[in-house]
């Protein structure tokens, strides 16, 4: 969020995180060495904006309904801010159901941390792009952060020059007596001093090696999402949010190659565009600028931005955010954001993957009340004879559906991995299916082709992970987790942070931050759950438990999905458990 902090502000933040200064300020912490170096980071955000900073209230923005604010305990100190404001009820600036607001709305963010083993973040930059008066900016960063003996932490920044303030919550992955973290799931949730809340949720890499421009070079698969229209009058055009699967033809020396394309869906459109681009050199963070031309279009594409950052974590795996400005003085263009991975190997199908997909719900969305429902997937899918088959499990805004059959049937893969099936194929809903972009055997982006169909589904980003260590049992799922939630679709879904662990025989437990634009709260994950040898199980918990009543879905013995399959829930999420 942009927010410009005043000078009290800015005290009242480092108050909040008990830590300003150097690090003798810190809770004391004896796994602070698990974040040491450089990290890069993304994360989606959504903001309510209180109305009382006029600079964050365009016209003609999404509006949204929220509901009353409710918490159940507090944890973190990077959540506290949000629990103080929770503790003071609906009649503080919180609206409750029914209400409608225009000023709630989806950006992304992406940066790097230099992390100094000490509590210290001693540089850093970020940028930061959304639909808002301010749009689009980037600056640097500095703040502290500290580290729980169980690989939770907390992290409170504070851009130089714009004075954006960031205060996240995360799980650490891969860290084991103190050596540095592989990954980190990361959540962000507070409230400024004017009553904006900000929630966001993301993914934290290690940078390896010295970035350079070299270090893009080869075919990247690419999964991107973001938004092309904003308001009411997006759900009157059947326009709204933007997804993007396709390919970087990149040649290790600043171009992108003829081989460069996309499947866009935008709205209820899509199609395949070519791309040209170029990038540059990063600096020591692995930040580096790009842009992105169409050179030709098949069938009816969105709008891709032509600006981009990225933030290069290694030769294999970059993150990405569009730079065009979003903002009421130059005009609110399309923006994305997503993450990119060094194709390997040749690509194809084989074996069994598990597909995850979100999107927003317009079947009980109402004119005026966009982006407060969301329907979840999860699916087993086969790629037996030539064909994708599977079933899989459905919350669409409450409505709980399992055993969802899906048929995809024959498919071809291309020689630069993209995934297509006949156009007769369709997904459960009745929309024509996918096509995915596979980055290797193991993993790949779809994007939803609905060709104007406007009455069985709403777009959005497919993700297909390879199934490994089949037959499956309660065992499969045994040690600690870094749980944090796959973006999500829509502004009201809970956002997740924490690290779960399973015994292996069919218990979870753990405490779990959860941001929410109701509030932050301390929720157990106490739960019991059953495996089958297909990889599909089931929890069952009790009181505040996020792993109440849903569905797992093992990707392998260090991954697996978790969806919630309340019928109370009409804005679910889908949570991600990797080791």
């Amino acid at each position: 969020m942009r927010r410009i902090l005043t000078a009290s502000a800015l005290l009242a933040a480092c108050l909040v995180m008990a830590a300003c200064g150097s690090s003798s300020n810190n809770t004391p912490t004896s796994n602070l060495a698990a974040l040491t170096g450089t990290y890069v980071f993304q994360e989606q955000v959504y903001t309510y904006y209180s109305g009382v900073d006029g600079v964050h209230a365009p016209a003609g923005m999404t509006s949204k309904a929220l509901r009353p604010v409710k918490v159940v305990g507090q944890r973190t100190k990077a959540l506290q801010v949000m629990h103080s404001r929770s503790q003071q009820g609906p009649s503080h600036g919180v609206p409750a159901q029914g209400n409608i607001y225009s000023n709630v709305y989806w950006g992304g963010v992406v940066g790097a941390l230099q992390f100094d083993g000490q509590g210290n973040v001693i540089g850093g930059e970020v940028d930061y792009n959304e639909p808002t008066g301010g749009g689009y900016f980037a600056d640097t960063l500095s703040g502290v952060y500290t580290v729980n003996s169980d690989n939770t932490g907390t992290i409170s920044l504070i851009s130089n020059n714009v004075g954006a303030q960031f205060s996240f919550e995360f799980g650490l992955q891969g860290s084991t007596n103190g050596s540095p973290a592989t990954e980190a799931q990361i959540v962000e949730g507070e409230e400024d001093t004017v009553g904006d809340i900000e929630i966001g949720t993301g993914t934290m890499l290690p940078v390896e090696g010295t970035p350079s421009q070299g270090s893009i070079n080869g075919n990247y698969v690419f999964g991107l999402q973001g938004q092309t229209c904003y308001g009411t009058p997006c759900i009157q055009s059947n326009q709204g949010d933007l997804y993007a699967a396709g390919l970087f033809a990149a040649n290790g020396s600043g171009t992108f190659g003829s081989g460069s394309q996309a499947d866009v869906s935008d709205g209820f459109a899509s199609g395949n565009l070519g791309l040209s681009g170029t990038y540059v050199a990063p600096d020591v963070n692995g930040r580096a600028t790009a842009s992105l031309t169409p050179t030709s279009s098949t069938g009816s594409p969105g709008q891709l931005p032509t600006g981009y950052v990225f933030y290069i974590a290694n030769s294999s795996t970059f993150f990405i955010l569009s730079t065009d400005n979003n903002n009421t003085a130059t005009g609110l263009s399309p923006y994305v954001f997503g993450q990119a991975g060094l194709q390997s190997g040749t690509p194809a199908l084989s074996g069994s993957y598990v597909m995850a997909e979100s999107t927003e719900d317009l079947a009980n969305e109402a004119a005026g009340n966009a982006d407060t429902y969301s329907d979840t997937y999860l699916a087993l899918l086969g790629s037996s004879g030539g064909a994708l088959t599977g079933t899989g499990d459905s919350n669409k805004a409450g409505t709980v559906t399992t055993g969802v059959v899906y048929n995809y049937g024959a498919y071809k893969v291309a020689s630069n991995g993209r995934v297509t099936f006949p156009t007769s194929s369709t997904t459960p809903s009745g929309a024509p299916a996918p096509v995915f972009w596979l980055q290797s055997g193991s993993f790949g982006y779809g994007v939803d082709q609905l060709q104007g169909n406007t009455t069985q589904q709403e777009p959005g980003l497919l993700s297909l992970y390879q199934q490994s260590g089949s037959p499956f049992s309660a065992a499969s799922l045994s040690g600690n987790y870094a749980l944090g939630t796959l973006p999500a679709s829509t502004s009201l879904a809970n956002l997740t942070v924490g690290i779960v662990t399973s015994d292996g025989t069919s218990n979870l437990s753990g405490d779990i931050g959860v941001a929410s634009l109701e509030g932050s709260s301390l929720n157990s994950a106490t739960a019991t759950y059953q495996m089958t040898a297909t990889g599909r199980g089931t929890t069952s918990g009790s009181g505040n438990s996020v792993f109440g009543n849903g569905v797992l879905y093992v990707v392998s013995p260090s991954q697996t999905l978790f969806m919630d399959l309340n019928s109370q829930d009409t804005a679910p999420s889908i949570q991600n458990m990797q080791q």
